[in-house]
């Protein structure tokens, strides 16, 4: 069941919860793992996500050390919360412009089933409606 999640995967999103340090080491040690284990899209792009941005007081992850993970793993980086409606809509478009600008990855699906970026929708999908 874990790998058909990741599979045909071309945008992959990793968040924590700055508050919890714990969350942050879990990328690394546990999800990224598992993604290059199971993901099936050479090229997909990647985002660290830091959420919960608007509890500073209770932060036990810095920026720094996010952009550093990031980086490490040549992912994009994005700072967000979700409660306060921070950020959120521009990471996820962040994701999808650099998907869109990846010419691989809109034709990377072998499944001619599945939704294919950039593609304009062929007569008979468009009557089947």
């Amino acid at each position: 069941l874990t790998s058909t999640y990741y599979r045909g995967a071309q945008g992959i999103i990793f968040v924590y919860d700055v508050t919890r340090r714990d969350s942050f080491e879990a990328l690394e040690s546990v999800w990224m793992k598992e993604v290059a284990m199971y993901s099936n899209v050479p090229g997909a792009v990647s985002m660290v996500v830091a959420n919960k941005v608007d509890l500073a007081h209770a932060r036990e992850v810095q920026p720094s050390d996010g952009h550093e993970l990031a980086q490490r793993h040549g992912c994009l980086f994005a700072e967000t919360s979700a409660k306060a409606d921070l950020a959120v809509a521009q990471a996820f478009e962040e994701l999808l412009l650099k998907v869109l600008d990846s010419p691989s990855l809109l034709q990377s699906s072998s499944d001619p089933d599945s939704l294919q970026l950039g593609a304009q929708p062929s007569s008979s999908n468009a009557n089947a409606a």
